[in-house]
């Protein structure tokens, strides 16, 4: 019966954001998108200069090199996180309940926390293998070559061209993403939507990760200038090399809501 008290009240939360929101596209939404267009636009043509810019150092023959250390930290933070969470399905599904389709609930709870500490087991597994590897990040003079770890505990890399689709901004914690261009790059109304209706719970878990990862840091908070292409969004750590080159950026609000370490590839 908690469920569906849980689902009740989760329904009444998704009608009123539904009712907020398409008042905010009816009224603002315009406007608003107007103006951010107007400042993305402004921000690209200063990222353009830079990079079209003839400079004094040739990037291709000495590129910018930055160990990539936050990498195995984020992994680590995520599988801190996860644990806890599989832990928790775990220790309170081992009750049975008296109602059936509590006891349905509980079992697929008990499930799902089962598989997913093997999971972790076997992605500790991975990282403790991937720790003979340095891994690098190497901004040459028009692109971008990010190091990691794949599944299999190889190294790979991804490239980002710095071509007239790319963004520069910074934040306070690393991320790194294979975008999802839904639709090739329509979002639709219920995209949207479902973005803003699960925005708080992605606001929390993302300063759940924040701390964790600012804990392995040891309390250090660092910048990270973030690098965002069409396919890819990756994180460097900020020095005055990529000062000296990309200048004064904005904050990436994205980081927000998406941080830390994850890739997918097909």
């Amino acid at each position: 019966m908690n469920f569906i008290i849980i689902i009740f009240c989760f329904g009444i939360y998704g009608f009123i954001v539904l009712i907020f929101y398409w008042l905010y596209v009816k009224l603002f939404e315009k406007k608003v998108n107007k103006i951010k267009e107007e400042k993305a636009k402004i921000e690209q043509i200063r990222i353009q200069n830079i990079i079209k810019k003839p400079t004094a150092r040739d990037y291709d023959k000495e590129p910018i090199v930055v160990e990539n250390r936050y990498e195995r930290k984020s992994d680590l933070t995520i599988i801190f996180f996860m644990f806890l969470l599989f832990f928790y399905l775990i220790i309170n599904s081992l009750e049975p309940q008296v109602d059936t389709f509590d006891n349905h609930i509980r079992r697929a709870a008990l499930t799902t926390g089962t598989i997913g500490i093997l999971i972790l087991i076997y992605k500790i597994i991975i990282l403790t293998k991937s720790i003979k590897y340095k891994i690098w990040i190497k901004i040459y003079q028009k692109h971008l070559e990010y190091e990691y770890i794949n599944d299999i505990a190889k190294k790979e890399y991804i490239r980002i061209d710095f071509n007239e689709d790319l963004k520069v901004g910074y934040s306070f914690i690393p991320i790194v993403r294979l975008k999802n261009n839904k639709k090739n790059g329509k979002i639709t109304f219920n995209d949207r939507y479902e973005k803003i209706l699960f925005y708080p719970l992605r606001l929390i878990i993302n300063f759940v990760f924040s701390l964790v990862f600012y804990l392995l840091n040891l309390y250090k908070i660092n910048k990270y200038y973030v690098f965002k292409s069409d396919k890819f969004i990756v994180s460097v750590l900020a020095s005055d090399e990529l000062k000296n080159r990309f200048g004064k950026v904005q904050f990436e609000i994205l980081t927000l809501t998406n941080s830390l370490v994850y890739i997918k590839k097909d």
